[in-house]
């Protein structure tokens, strides 16, 4: 993680930080493994099979965090672990990796997924 990416995770890592689920989480599982430290449930998901396999992989060792293989645009409690309610959904430099309709699509369904009170992170490159 770069110096400014702990800066943005840094906004909802503290302790007590609740549910947390990052969409598009790749092969790194980075923000997934960072904000482990003070949540009580961090899921993940990504829609590639081959990085899913990765970053279980690297979160193995975490009994509070789970990743799953599932498309970011449509999500069911069931691929979640069975909940549908998150403190904070973190989108980590993966919405550039959609095109724009389906941009607004994974926007909404971190909005669908979002506890009251919540918050929504993202993450993106510069253009």
């Amino acid at each position: 993680l770069k110096p400014h990416d702990h800066v943005f995770l840094e906004q909802v890592s503290v302790p007590g930080a609740g549910r947390v689920l990052e969409l598009g989480c790749g092969d790194q599982c980075q923000a997934a493994l960072f904000l482990a430290q003070h949540a009580d449930l961090v899921v993940a998901v990504d829609s590639a099979p081959e990085a899913v396999g990765s970053a279980q992989a690297r979160t193995k060792h975490l009994a509070h965090v789970s990743v799953c293989c599932a498309d970011m645009r449509r999500l069911a409690p069931c691929e979640l672990q069975g909940h549908c309610d998150f403190d904070h959904v973190c989108f980590f430099y993966s919405l550039h990796h959609l095109a724009p309709p389906d941009v607004t699509a994974a926007l909404a369904m971190a909005w669908e997924l979002l506890a009251p009170g919540g918050t929504v992170l993202v993450a993106a490159l510069d253009c």
